[in-house]
């Protein structure tokens, strides 16, 4: 019995093969991503825990350690002669012949005695080799960026060095401070600060500043004089500021993660923050704030005193070094046990009681005394004809109002 071919898959069929294809070759590298990223986040845990380090230097060992530091490479002497070939080629007038250039640069080398030639020669091609190199990095470094290429070249850069910074200090136990300012406003590179903190407190406590305003005041008297910096002091964060900024910093951070990890509507979140009852706050949400900066734990940004205070904590809200943190089930039944037997033993302390609570808030009523002299005045106004002559009953006697006849009907 004859079969029929197999019929050809159609474009339209076979273009939607390829898209379900791409899409779970896609979904199956974002899953093997993830478990790999799994694996690193468990190793970089396991590290910092066995060795009592910060996670950001094990990660910054594990695979961002020493990133400015290039290769040195032994010269080879085979590719000075094809540096030395390519040159003639050049002279010769013979263009690039693009992904072919190297092979067929390759193939001519390779019929020549290129490895019998003496050591003043070799010398003389390892020498061109590192004195072309030399050039043209010297060029590299001199060409003029683009605005747009300078920015990323800087943000590049000085992230490589603050990961640099971050290693040397683990393992030397320094401390760094390194300002990057702009020379010119329309450079468009931002200020840049990478300090240790045992720099920011000294910094702190020595100037009454921290690095990022002594930055700010330094760029902008280089890009501006004395007057860009009365320009920049006048616009500095006050006292008050700074209080409302770290307020609207932990209240957003509240809302955030009361969305994100506990599902709630827009319409049940808080809308304030009570630091007196942040107790009572973390047994009712299963939410505490980890990473205060300050001593004596979280308390309202009023009573911490002093502006330093304020701008480190506000970095480290800003920089999510301090933030909300989600409790665990276990962590949180056991910080409402402790609140229940708290209260039970009366510890906990209760917000002032009204002097008049219990009693009833209705509205007091006019004594009979009021009430019969409000009425003694208007009938007087009404006899002695006050009023009259305007209004939609002025032609009507003082002694006969109409409302009366209503009142009697």
């Amino acid at each position: 019995m004859a079969t029929d071919p197999p019929s050809k898959a159609t474009k339209a069929q076979k273009a939607r093969e390829q898209k379900i294809a791409s899409r779970q070759r896609k979904e199956q590298f974002l899953s093997d991503v993830q478990a790999h990223r799994d694996i690193f986040k468990g190793a970089v845990s396991t590290l910092a825990e066995n060795h009592h380090k910060d996670e950001k230097v094990v990660a910054a060992h594990l695979y961002a350690s020493s990133r400015l530091v290039k290769p040195t490479r032994k010269p080879n002497l085979y590719n000075a002669v094809l540096h030395a070939k390519a040159l003639e080629r050049k002279a010769k007038g013979i263009g690039s012949e693009g992904k072919d250039t190297l092979k067929n640069l390759s193939a001519e080398v390779a019929n020549t005695d290129w490895r019998d030639l003496t050591d003043e020669q070799c010398t003389a091609l390892l020498d061109g080799l590192a004195a072309d190199k030399q050039q043209k990095e010297l060029k590299e470094n001199q060409r003029d960026l683009s605005a747009a290429n300078r920015v990323r070249t800087f943000e590049r850069t000085t992230n490589a060095l603050e990961t640099e910074l971050v290693t040397l200090s683990a393992q030397t136990g320094c401390e760094y401070l390194s300002f990057f300012v702009g020379s010119k406003v329309t450079d468009g590179i931002a200020a840049r600060i990478l300090s240790s903190p045992g720099i920011r407190d000294a910094c702190i406590q020595l100037f009454k500043d921290t690095p990022e305003n002594m930055v700010l005041r330094i760029q902008a008297y280089i890009q501006g004089g004395l007057s860009g910096v009365v320009r920049v002091t006048e616009g500095a964060r006050t006292y008050t500021t700074l209080k409302a900024e770290v307020r609207r910093e932990i209240l957003e951070g509240l809302r955030d993660i009361l969305k994100t990890e506990r599902a709630y509507r827009e319409q049940d979140l808080p809308t304030v923050m009570s630091y007196k009852q942040y107790d009572g706050l973390v047994c009712t949400y299963g939410v505490q704030i980890v990473g205060w900066t300050e001593a004596g734990g979280v308390t309202n940004p009023d009573e911490l005193g002093h502006v330093f205070k304020l701008e480190r904590l506000l970095g480290a809200l800003k920089k999510k070094t301090c933030c909300w943190e989600v409790l665990s089930d276990e962590e949180w039944n056991a910080k409402r046990d402790a609140r229940a037997a708290a209260n039970a033993a009366n510890l906990l302390k209760r917000r002032k009681e009204r002097i008049d609570k219990g009693k009833s808030k209705k509205k007091l009523v006019k004594s009979r005394e009021l009430v019969d002299s409000s009425e003694d005045e208007a009938e007087t106004d009404v006899a002695s004809g006050i009023g009259a002559g305007s209004g939609p009953f002025a032609n009507e006697p003082a002694g006969d109002s109409v409302m009366d006849g209503v009142v009697d009907a």
